[in-house]
Parts: structure tokens; sequence; C-alpha cells
């Protein structure tokens, strides 16, 4: 808990992995209602804290804290509550942890709050594992702390409070296994991601994480609130989505660097994770990430942190020229640096009660939050300084000066000035001698063409060569401007010339500028100028030629260079007029406004003679402006502004003027924040944002600005398919408008595009219509793709990683869909097969049968397929056939193949066992006279092995000779049919059994 006995925000955790994940890891779903105390962790199922507390035992350890979105109170809700603002990093809920102390209120030696879950499952011994988790630091926090860690355990880490006089988990016998290696997190507007990467010993089921170093080992830094602010004195993060993932950690990239000045010292940037190497402008150590500012200059520089791992990300950090003050003998302070206008402010402090319960601050529970803000009291290079400390100057561009007090500022007589202001030089002849160039600050270095000593700053015509040479001058105070130069192929002069302005009131002035080309430096100008109280000049550049009456006029200019004179006339091009009658007069859209609001003028002034129009606007951005219609106006302070606007003939002199006051009221703006779907895509892939902003009063406007996109504004609160088709890094801005004000944002760098080629999810089946129970392979044919996921709906196993899947089963009936993801670095796409899985038909098959050789038996079959196939097919009387009759020589198994409808086949086999009776005999007569009954005279019997049967007549002749018992005599000798009578026969013959034997008989042909 907070030990001031304030509730802090908390919302914590959303950890999955592969295989191990947090129990209830988003807190979203806390057993009670709502949180209704603090010290409350435990009521969120799976989490608990290190320390527990006996019945009564006096709160005395380490007691964390959680909060959901559904709190009425204001103490325990989110986003607002007691410890600052801070939305839920996703969900509704956080935690909240005290994880350093620098006046312990009990007693203990420094206090420390933590969070432990158990997760699903035990991590695997020699696996590599990623633990990200995303913090922030609370509003109310007076340090903020580098030292962060994650303990993992095989039980419950479960210390009893009492005789626990340091509630330092490292002091109770458990260090961190993995620390957070990089610099401070004082982000307290929005969330700061860390990861650490652990290799498990095997079994861990526990994760504890938080502050593991002793008061003296932690690294932190004041954050300037306080002393001692409404949750003590000390750090308090907010905790969310914590995350476990398999491998190693791989997240280039670069954590915030705030804008720094070109005289600072160079710094140390840190990545989420470390170890890879920086390039970049300013860089001047790769490994170590060492930028100097010094070494970069001013500007914006492209910081580039790639890892071995493949990751690679960037990071713009702005380098500026800051603004320098000392102070004058007379006690005026003067701002060098920068861009004017410039603007000085008191600070001022107020306190908002809008977090607390009702609205209300209440003495000892709810002090309010002290709001910092600054009002403008005097505009200039040197003012003379009003109110109290602390001082603020700030530039055009933002840039700001901060003064403790006087005696902080050193004398500006030994400051020396830094205004590389270059005197203007030119133009030159090719012939004309070298000569060295002067700025306002001497000391400095130059470059450019023609430069031949960067020193001393000389430029030679000759060197250079004809045409316009841009010359660069800086100081080593960070000070740079530039000059072009011309150099001419001078002798052929043409003169040329323009003037400030060409329509005029009475008695207004105006300068001419010489335009003249082809000379050189020791050209000699003539001018004239009717109707001017100066009627002609020798100056190159006159200034301040006046016309006293109202007429047209004529100018003419003579040029000579090297011998050689050109002159040119250009009649009617002054024209003065009688001016009267100007009113001056605008109109503002609003005269009271929020702050940071913005407003219009119209400009309604009427009269003849008005040239031109001067602004000025107390308080406002831009604080003056030149031109009839000024752009949008903003006052970022509460206060009371005034708006001028001056009317000035030609030659500047003014013809009238009009203020107004402009009420700036302290509004609660929106506090503007959003999210995007992906940063990092290919060339015309698209992205959603989410907006996330919060403090919005009544309803809201969005206008969105996506340079780069295709649609390059948006309306919606949350635009959708917002895509990019070039490459390049982009940024995104979003202003909100509510009630009161509008409140904007823009991220730099946020989108990045790159040349990549999308991976293409394709694969083959082996077979896509199969029958129950039959398994079946995936050919990957991808392109562009590096990894791949598989899921198979109704298949068994139900998804791979392989990148060709094999020996994937369906037992069950069905269509069911085959999904391939094919991921590379950047996307992902995903592709979808079917496979129908079929019943196949029933099968019944008679009984296996024995038979007697040269007998058969009839086969079937019941069933409900469409087709039948019985094999082998030469001893059957139907091959396709639901009945068959089969006479095997010998034994057979009888194989029937049944197909259904749906395609699916089944078989069944069926044995015919053939048994022998061993036999042989010859019969006595036969009488082949065609009738078809007795043609033929076979040798009968069975298991006849081998056999020789001859057949003679009555003169002993061979009629007839067979070796084969299935080959009989038909009666014929020579294809003559032998008369009727008796034959005789011999039969030698082996048997089956290997008997063997010679029978010898007659046989009587009859017909």
């Amino acid at each position: 808990m907070i030990k001031n006995a304030f509730v802090i925000i908390l919302s914590l955790i959303s950890l999955t992995v592969f295989g191990q994940a947090t129990t209830n890891g988003s807190f979203e779903n806390p057993t009670s209602p709502c949180p209704a105390a603090l010290s409350a962790l435990s009521n969120a199922t799976g989490w608990s804290d290190p320390y527990i507390n006996p019945p009564n035992p006096g709160d005395t350890c380490s007691t964390s804290d959680i909060y959901n979105s559904c709190d009425l109170t204001g103490f325990l809700s989110v986003p607002g509550n007691l410890a600052g603002n801070e939305p839920a990093h996703t969900g509704n809920g956080y935690a909240g942890i005290l994880v350093y102390e620098v006046a312990p209120i009990i007693g203990d030696q420094g206090w420390r709050e933590y969070v432990q879950n158990q997760l699903t499952a035990p991590l695997v011994a020699g696996e590599t594992y990623c633990l990200s988790v995303w913090v922030s630091l609370a509003d109310q926090s007076t340090y903020a702390i580098s030292n962060f860690g994650v303990k993992f355990t095989n039980t419950q880490i479960a210390i009893n409070c009492p005789g626990v006089s340091n509630s330092v988990l490292s002091a109770n016998g458990f260090p961190p296994d993995v620390t957070y290696n990089g610099g401070i997190i004082s982000n307290s507007n929005g969330w700061t991601l860390l990861e650490f990467q652990y290799t498990a010993a095997g079994g861990e089921q526990y994760v504890t994480f938080g502050n593991f170093d002793g008061v003296g080992a932690v690294n932190a830094q004041s954050t300037g609130v306080g002393p001692i602010s409404q949750i003590g004195d000390g750090a308090y993060y907010y905790v969310d989505d914590m995350e476990i993932t398999q491998g190693v950690c791989c997240n280039a990239t670069i954590n915030p660097q705030s804008d720094l000045c070109t005289t600072d010292s160079p710094v140390t940037l840190t990545g989420i994770t470390s170890g890879g190497t920086w390039s970049g402008t300013g860089i001047t150590n790769a490994s170590a990430g060492t930028f100097d500012p010094a070494t970069a200059g001013a500007g914006t520089h492209t910081i580039t942190h790639t890892l071995p791992c493949g990751d690679v990300q960037t990071l713009d950090i702005t380098v500026n020229v800051c603004l320098e003050v000392c102070i004058e003998s007379n006690g005026d302070f003067t701002v060098s640096n920068g861009t004017g206008p410039y603007t000085w402010s008191n600070q001022t402090t107020s306190v908002d009660c809008s977090g607390c319960p009702l609205g209300n601050c209440i003495p000892n529970i709810c002090d309010g939050v002290t709001v910092i803000s600054w009002v403008p009291f005097g505009n200039g290079t040197t003012v003379t300084p009003s109110g109290s400390f602390p001082i603020q100057v700030e530039d055009a561009n933002g840039l700001t000066f901060e003064i403790a007090n006087a005696g902080s500022l050193q004398s500006c007589s030994s400051t020396p000035p830094c205004d590389s202001t270059i005197n203007p030089f030119g133009p030159f002849c090719t012939t004309d001698l070298a000569s060295n160039l002067s700025a306002v600050t001497p000391g400095g270095t130059w470059s450019g063409t023609g430069i031949t000593s960067g020193t001393a700053g000389t430029f030679d015509p000759a060197t250079a060569g004809a045409g316009t040479h841009t010359i660069t001058y800086t100081l080593t105070c960070g000070s740079t401007n530039t000059i072009d130069i011309v150099v001419n192929n001078c002798g052929n002069p043409v003169a040329s010339f323009t003037a400030s302005n060409t329509v005029l009131c009475e008695n207004d002035c105006i300068d001419f500028t010489n335009q003249s080309s082809g000379v050189g430096s020791n050209a000699t100008y003539s001018w004239t100028f009717t109707g001017a109280t100066t009627t002609s000049s020798t100056d190159q550049h006159p200034t301040n030629i006046c016309y006293p009456a109202v007429g047209t006029y004529a100018v003419s200019l003579t040029v000579t260079d090297n011998g050689n004179t050109d002159d040119t006339t250009i009649t009617s091009y002054i024209t003065v007029s009688s001016c009267s009658g100007v009113t001056v007069d605008f109109t503002p859209s609003e005269d009271t406004i929020c702050q940071t609001g913005c407003i219009t003028f119209a400009n309604n002034s009427t009269g003849s003679g008005i040239a031109n129009f001067g602004w000025s606007f107390s308080g406002g951005t831009p604080s003056t402006f030149v031109g009839a219609t000024p752009p949008q106006v903003c006052f970022a302070n509460p206060g009371s502004y005034q708006v001028t606007l001056v009317a000035a003939d030609a030659s500047n002199n003014p013809l009238g003027s009009k203020d107004t006051t402009i009420v700036v009221e302290a509004c609660s703006v929106p506090t503007v924040n959003f999210t995007v779907s992906q940063q990092n895509i290919c060339e015309n892939d698209c992205v959603n944002f989410t907006d996330q902003s919060f403090g919005i009063v009544g309803s809201a406007t969005y206008s969105w600005s996506f340079p780069g996109a295709t649609t390059p504004t948006s309306t919606s609160q949350n635009p959708t398919n917002i895509c990019y088709p070039n490459i390049g890094t982009y940024e995104v801005t979003l202003a909100v408008t509510d009630a009161n004000a509008t409140g904007d944002t823009t991220i730099t760098g946020l989108i990045t595009v790159s040349e990549c080629d999308p991976p293409v999810p394709s694969f083959t089946i082996s077979n896509n219509n199969i029958c129950l129970g039959s398994c079946i392979d995936f050919t990957n044919t991808s392109t562009n793709a590096d990894s791949y996921e598989w899921i198979f709906e109704g298949g068994f196993p139900g998804g791979s990683t392989d990148e060709n899947p094999t020996n994937i089963c369906f037992n069950t009936e069905g269509v069911f869909n085959v999904s391939l993801i094919a991921f590379n670095s950047l996307t992902s796409d995903t592709l979808v097969q079917t496979v129908t899985v079929s019943q196949p038909p029933l099968l019944t098959i008679s009984d296996d049968v024995t038979i007697i050789q040269g007998t058969n038996t009839v086969l079937s079959i019941e069933t409900d397929g469409v087709s039948y196939v019985w094999t082998p097919t030469n001893s059957l009387s139907c091959e396709d056939c639901l009945s068959t009759a089969a006479e095997p020589d010998s034994t057979t198994l009888y194989t029937v193949t049944v197909i259904a409808d749906n395609g699916c086949a089944v078989t069944a086999e069926v044995l015919v066992t053939v048994v022998t009776i061993e036999a042989i005999g010859v019969p006595s007569a036969f009488s082949p006279n065609g009738d078809q009954v007795n043609d033929i005279l076979f040798v009968e019997g069975a298991g006849i092995a081998k056999m020789n049967f001859n057949i003679y007549n009555r003169y002993g002749q061979k009629v007839f000779e067979s070796n084969d018992q299935d080959f009989g005599w038909d009666g014929k000798f020579k294809g003559k049919e032998e008369n009727p009578g008796v034959f005789a026969y011999t039969l030698e013959y082996v048997l089956n059994n290997g008997d063997t034997g010679v029978m010898k008989g007659n046989i009587t042909l009859v017909k």
C-alpha cells in the first residue's frame, strides 16, 4: 500500500507464454466488485504479495495495490487517483507498487512492494524466455529510479511480516535473476516498456517483479515534486501488461531522449533490448551508444539502433542552439541565441483538486495536485525583471531558459557575442582580387566555393568562378549563417533595379536596390529620381528617397564598369497619392477563450493609402505578424492580453491603430494521446489508429493529420484503413477539441514504411477429400516467409510450426479449415483451404469357408456402398457382384473393395480353404458324338502332380498323348474320327502326396 494511507493506481499485467501464462494477468476482473481498500493485490485471482500478514500483525511489510476504473470514489480509480492520472496501458486497471522510499515512515530500511503471480505451467529447463512489462511513473512520485528486476521461483515466496525489518527481497534471500540495465524511468505521461531475458533452470512456476536493491544501491533522481507528496517521499510506479514469450528479447526500440543543447555533455542512449550497435550523426561510441550534442551540431538527427537478432529502430534527437541569459550592469536581463520574438514570464502555482473525491481538496486526505504555469510580463531581447522568481524566457520556436535567481547569471559584459551574421559582400568580377569577408562576431570558420582561407575568410572570385556561391560562417558558440556571393564575367554591364514600394502617399520615403548584372566591385552607379527631394545619387543601393507631391515619376540608373556603360529608365515607376480617410478596425473570432486555445482575427480596416499592416499579439503565438490577414493565434497561459493592429503607408508611416483585449481562462485542456495498430509496415500497407485521449469535457471533435498517407486527414475518433504508399518515416498529429479548449500531440517518426515483399502463403494437400481416420501431408509453397504456423481444425495434432507437416490425421467426419500463417520480419498473411472427411461405407462379408478341390462356394457381402470389386478374379463367377461363386484350385484369400458414393472405400477379406482328396483313374468308355455329353475322355481324380497319358489302337499305334489333366482325347487321330472300338491306354503319374504308379487298361469308343 502507499505508506501514508493514500490510494494509488494499480493496473497490471497481461502475461502469455508458449505453455506458460499468469493467472488473471490483466487485473481486469478482481474478485471483489471493485477495489475497496489499499493493499488488496490478493483480491485478484492468482496474484499475491511476497510478504504476508498473519491475523492482526500490524502493517509492517510490503503491501501492493490494485485499482480499476469501476471505482467511483476517486481514490482507487483509473485513470485519475491520488498518485496522478494515467490511463491503463490496456483494459481498465493496473497495479501500483512503491519501489523506493527516501524517508521511511514505518522505520524499515526503505519500503519495497512487489507483484507475484503463479504461471499456469512450469518453465522448461534450458529454454530462453523474454519477459516484458510496462511501467509508468506516478505523477506524485518525488523520485524516479532505474532499479527493476525479476525473480523466478519454483515455489511461492511467502515471508511473514513480524520480525522483518527490511522489505528488500534480496535482504531476505531472494536476489533477482535478471535486472533492467537502462536509464532512470522518468516518463509520467505514458508507458515505458522494460524487457528481461531469462534462461530457465526448469520448474519455475512463480514470477516476482519489483526493486530488489537496497537504499544505497538505488539509482534515483528527484522529480521536483515534494519534498513530500501525497504518497510520501519515494518512487511509486504503475505496472501493466506483463508478457512472457519464448525466445530471446529482440526489440531495438530506443528509450526517449529529451531535446539537448549544443553545449550539453554527451549522453548515453539506451534501448529496450541492450547489446546493439548505434549509428548516426553525433554517435561517438557505436557500442556504448554515446551521443555528443557538440559533435552532432544543431538540428534534428536520426539515430539508428541495430540488434544482432535483426530488429532495427530509429529515434530523432533534436539539438538546439539553446538560449543564454546574462545580466546587464543596470540589472536588466538580456537573452541571446534562439529566434525572436522573446517572451518573459513569472512562474505561478495553483492547486488542482479535480482528481480528489468529488473534486474537492480535503486536508489530510487529498491535497490536490500542484499546477505550475507561466504568466508573461515582458517581450524583447532585453527586459527589466518583474515579479518573483523563477523567471522564464521563451523564444518563437518554444526554446526556454529558466532563471532561479539573478545571482545565477553571469555579467553580459563577460559574455562574448554569438552573432554569425555576415556583412554584405559583392558582387565581384572573375578578375577581381581576393578579399577577406567579415561578420558581426569574428573568430569563426568560413567554408564554401571560393574560400581559400577558412580562418581569415578569404574569398577569391577567380577560384570561385562565375555564378552564385553560398558561403557559410560558423561560430564555436553554435551560431551559423550563410550569404550568397555573385561573381560575374564582367565587361558588359546590364542595368536593373527594384524599389521597396512603388505606390506611395505624399511624403513617403522608399529604398532602391541595384539588381544590375555583369558588374564587379569597381562599378559606378548614377541614379536620377524625378519628383523626389533627393533627385540623384551615386550609391549602389540608395535609401530614404522621399516623394512630397502627388504625381507619377520616372527613375533612371546608369552603370559603368571597366569602361563599359549601360542605363535603364522606368517611366511612371513611382505613383504618389493623397492618402486620407483611414479607419483601422478588426474583429476577433472570440474575446474569451480557454488556456491553449486559438482564435482568428478579421481585418475590417478601410481607407486609401494603406500599404502595410502590423499586428501585435501580447502573450500569443505568433506574437507579431505583418500583413492584412494574420494566421490563427494561440494563447498558452491564463491572463488578459492586448492585441494591436497598426495600418501604415508604403513608407511604413503609421496611419492609425486599434487595440482590443483577449481574456484567456485556465480551462482544463484535453490530454491527447493515441496508438497505432502497427508502426513498421511495407509499401501500401494500411493501419488503424486508436484515440487514447482523456480529460475531455463534454463532446469532442477530432482532427487527425497523416503526412505521407493516401488519406492525409480524418475527423473520426478512431480512423481505420490509413494507407501509406511510399517508403519513408512519417509523423502523426491528433488535435482534440472539447467544450473548453483544444489539445494536440504529434508523434514524430511513428510510421516507418519500408520496401519489402510481404509473405505470400501457399500450400498443397496430398488429398483434401479423405475418409475418416485417414492421414495426409502438406507441402508448403509459400514465398517471402521466414516462419510458419499451421492450424488444423479437426486434425491431430491441431497445429504445427514445421514448414511441411506430415501425417496429420482426421478422426471426425465433416469439412475442416486448414490455415497457414506465413510470417516475415514486418508482417504476416494467412491462407485457408478445406479438407473434407467422409464416413466410409458399411461392409459385412460372409465367413471363411472350406471346400473340396473341384467344388465351389458362394461368397457374399452386405453394404451400403455403390460399387464392389473382388480379387483375385480368375476363379470367380463375377468380380463386381454382391455375391459370386468361387472355385479355386487351392486355398485362396479373396478381398472385396467397396466404394461409397462419397468416394470412401473399405475392404474386407474371406479365406476359402481348398481340401484336396488325392485319387486318379480313367473312364472305361466315352462317346465323342457331339451331343455335349461324355464327348472328351479325361484322366479323372485329384491331387495329381504329374502324369503321362497314352492311348493306342489295335495296331499298336499311339493315337493320343497328354501330360495335362485338363487336356483330354476327342476320339480323333490325325484329324479323323476313329471308328468305334476298343483302345488300350497307359497312365504314369505322381500324386501330390508323393505316391507314384502306372495304370494300364482298355477304353471303349462308342457312337
